[in-house]
């Protein structure tokens, strides 16, 4: 699937995501806009924020009745 993250450019020009929790993964938006929105945020804490367009999977989530027929 495709979708938008925002990425911070380094001094350098080196990317990185902007992750909201050090462990989690990057958010990816649906729509360009509300990732730009998250960008505009960014920016506004003197960081070089751009939008960036990412191929993502959705996670596959491990319900209660799936992990305990797993591990029991």
């Amino acid at each position: 699937m495709i979708g938008y993250a925002v990425a911070i450019r380094r001094d350098d020009g080196s990317l990185f995501f902007a992750a909201p929790k050090e462990g989690f993964a990057t958010p990816v938006w649906f729509e360009h806009r509300q990732a730009l929105a998250h960008a505009r945020g960014c920016r506004e804490h003197r960081l070089d924020a751009i939008v960036v367009k990412v191929e993502y999977q959705d996670p596959g989530i491990i319900g209660p009745q799936r992990y305990v027929g797993k591990y029991s």
